[in-house]
């Protein structure tokens, strides 16, 4: 986690890799490309403001 995401806050760290541990991978899937599909998911699902960007752009749900 440290080499690949050196500037994450402590706090997300602890929750990423929670996730990490609990998801069921296959034996195929390197360390480092499980990190990353955890990392941009909680990002994408935890830190990013759907509904600010709907109001702003006009944009819909689609």
């Amino acid at each position: 986690m440290a080499r690949h995401f050196p500037y994450c806050p402590e706090d997300h760290k602890a929750q990423v890799l929670q996730r990490l541990i609990a998801r069921d991978w296959t034996k195929k899937t390197r360390i480092v490309a499980a990190l990353s599909i955890v990392v941009h998911n909680y990002i994408r699902h935890n830190l990013t403001d759907y509904e600010g960007l709907i109001r702003k752009g006009g944009l819909t749900r689609k």
